[in-house]
């Protein structure tokens, strides 16, 4: 067995702690006259990425399947042809990558009229015989050696393989599903569960996704549920959440096949997503989803890449963390360049925004640049970041310095600010940072100057925004001692989170625009406010301040909270800080209460007590409510004169917990207990 080890240089590798989905690398595969056309892309354990389909060396036929490997950085580590033996219609191709644990890697293809494969030419795999096509199944090792190879289904276009962590294999098709153990030996096949997308979270479940019907099946091929609704592709976390693209939505089920969200505005034909539940959804552009199902961001094709003036289509994305929590954003792509220009890009997304500057000649590359107009590139004081410098053309002298360079929220560059610069005579990384200085604005750009000789780059094509905000606080006092809760900090910003700190420490709950100091002791107060694109910031100013404790006070009633006429109740506070007490009864001073802890409520209402200490600082006391005696006002509805036969009715005040006894000429009538009673006699009631 022949491997052809080739080392492909990486194209670009930047990264950034800032927001907004970028490549950090990409790594061409181009050879003269050869077309590459992706039929699977998958990421190991390790970040390492594989990407699979065919590639055509001619004209007319001339295909060939192979297997390409990059590691996590995008170095091309190797890869793996299989040349057909037969006419020029002959197409062997890749379709469905997986791995076990030991890294092996599991993948399926077709060959459409074709006698013998061979791995390199030489190397004989199987034969088809007289049939027109058929599938395979080849394993390999992680340093590209062929383990097995077995023929699969008869007249079958493609399968798609599902591997689990002893080898173990599932595949699905438009013909059924099967499985097949580590050893290549049949297990069971089920021509009922038919699909296109196989997907997993662990060794004992998986979906199998349909045109028309999702079906998770156990490892036993048994159906566990299956619904009559389908898609294009199918990806499982680790929860057993299943995620699927099709034409006209997106959607997530649970484990037990409830739909948990859908989006109808989205489409797609791939679909990966990471351990937080954010999906990646794949249609000649990238679109991200939160776990919400809410659109975090559309991205189209580059509109140019290494030089070629082709439009690139994105083919296909696999996000690693779906299975391994190797890094939840590392989401590899190919992208593909329609002829004459044709070749194939895996690169890598990263949270990171990207510029590829060219110095030498006026040529600008972007990845990934702003579609919506301004702000799609939002940075805020203090980001970091990385601006490739490409050497288009010419050469550098030793001691060359090629510095990036900021133009002002115009676009202009007539007073520039240098946000980062490296010593170099080749293609390297400038580190950038957005400065403290420059305000906020949308129309900033980047261009790259060198010095030895002077050449200038054309700025970048899009507007980039940078977001720098004035924070300050504002004191509502006068003096820096105050008591407990009395004045207030307020920062100018509305932005949307805010977070007070009193000696560098949060404080627990103080997170609104206006913070009334609480801590007792003297500190120093400022805060850390949050906008919507994540940009903190502390003020620019702060506070310190003395924050004195208030009084404690309680009141409790000695008496009955009941009151007969001529009858009192007393009211009692308690205090170890106070020297003075104002008793109030429905919000309003009771005259002749002031400095005394005693007070003697001889009436109905709602009492408390504010006490004042040494420091001036208040507090207010509990309330104590006091019920006095019950009205004995009569109401009369009619004459009090009227004739024999007639009568008048009497109603006493009515109100919960009274009780009801009328009385004649001051004795008991009988059985009058209700608040109302008619009188049909002359007398005093």
């Amino acid at each position: 067995m022949r491997k052809n080890f080739l080392l492909a240089c990486v194209f670009l590798l930047l990264t950034s702690v800032s927001q907004g989905q970028y490549f950090e690398w990409l790594t061409p595969r181009h050879y003269t006259n050869i077309q590459y056309e992706l039929g699977d892309l998958a990421v190991d354990a390790s970040g390492n990425t594989y990407v699979t389909g065919y590639s055509r060396g001619c004209s007319s036929g001339c295909w060939r399947y192979f297997l390409a490997k990059f590691d996590q950085n995008g170095q091309f580590v190797w890869e793996d042809f299989i040349y057909p033996s037969g006419n020029s219609t002959s197409q062997p191709r890749g379709t469905s990558i997986d791995f076990d644990n030991s890294g092996n890697i599991y993948l399926t293809g077709f060959l459409y009229n074709t006698t013998y494969i061979f791995p390199q030419p030489g190397d004989t795999i199987f034969g088809l015989g007289n049939l027109l096509q058929a599938s395979f199944i080849i394993k390999y090792d992680p340093m590209g050696v062929i383990l097995f190879t077995q023929q699969g289904r008869l007249d079958e276009t493609e399968e798609f393989i599902a591997a689990t962590t002893n080898g173990d294999m599932i595949l699905a098709s438009a013909k059924g599903s099967r499985k097949i153990n580590a050893n290549g030996n049949s297990s069971w096949n089920n021509s009922n569960v038919k699909g296109t997308s196989i997907a997993h979270g662990n060794d004992l479940e998986f979906v199998i996704m349909g045109d028309s019907a999702i079906t998770k099946i156990d490892s036993a091929g048994s159906v566990i549920w299956s619904f009559p609704f389908g898609g294009n592709a199918v990806s499982m976390d680790a929860s057993g959440n299943i995620y699927v693209a099709s034409d006209d939505s997106v959607y997530v089920l649970d484990g037990s096949g409830t739909l948990i969200l859908s989006n109808n505005s989205v489409s797609g034909t791939q679909i990966a997503n990471d351990y937080s539940g954010n999906m990646f959804i794949n249609f000649n552009g990238i679109t991200k989803l939160s776990n919400t199902g809410t659109v975090i961001y559309n991205r189209d094709a580059p509109s140019t890449l290494l030089a070629y003036n082709s439009s690139p289509g994105i083919e296909g994305i696999h996000c690693s963390a779906q299975r391994v929590p190797f890094d939840v954003f590392y989401c590899p792509i190919t992208l593909h360049f329609n002829p004459p220009n044709t070749q194939l890009l895996v690169g890598k997304f990263n949270d990171s925004p990207m510029l590829q500057l060219c110095i030498g000649r006026p040529v600008l590359w972007e990845y990934f640049s702003s579609s919506s107009g301004n702000g799609e590139w939002k940075r805020c004081q203090g980001d970091t970041f990385r601006i490739g410098v490409d050497q288009c053309a010419g050469s550098f002298n030793s001691g060359n310095i090629f510095y990036a360079e900021l133009s002002d929220a115009n676009g202009s560059f007539a007073n520039s600010t240098i946000i980062g610069s490296v010593s170099a005579t080749v293609a390297d990384t400038i580190m950038a940072a957005v400065p403290s200085s420059v305000p906020s604005g949308s129309g900033y750009r980047i261009r790259i100057r060198s010095t030895n000789p002077v050449l200038i780059s054309e700025p970048n094509s899009f507007n980039l925004e940078l977001i720098n905000s004035t924070n300050t606080i504002s004191y509502s006092g006068s003096i820096s001692t105050l008591c407990r809760n009395s004045n207030s900090l307020t920062c100018n910003l509305s932005d949307v989170q805010y977070q007070w700190e009193r000696n560098g420490v949060p404080i627990a709950g103080a997170t609104t625009k206006t913070y009334y100091p609480d801590i007792v002791g003297t500190g120093t107060y400022r805060v850390l406010v949050t906008n919507n694109w994540g940009c903190t910031k502390y003020s620019s100013n702060s506070f310190t301040l003395n924050v004195l404790p208030r009084p404690s006070v309680s009141v409790v009633n000695n008496d009955n909270p009941f009151l007969c006429v001529g009858d009192s109740a007393q009211l009692q506070a308690s205090s170890s800080t106070a020297i003075l007490y104002t008793w109030k009864r429905f919000n309003a001073t009771v005259s002749g209460s002031v400095n005394n802890s005693i007070y003697y409520a001889d009436k109905a209402g709602t009492y408390k007590v504010i006490v004042t200490d040494i420091n001036g600082c208040t507090r207010v006391s509990n309330k104590i409510d006091i019920t006095g005696p019950p009205s004995g006002k009569i109401t009369v509805s009619g004459s009090l004169t009227f004739c024999q036969g007639d009568s008048v009715g009497l109603l006493a005040k009515i109100a919960p917990g009274l009780t009801y006894q009328w009385k004649k000429y001051g004795n008991n009538i009988l059985g009058a207990t209700l608040p109302f009673y008619n009188a049909k006699t002359s007398g005093q009631y």
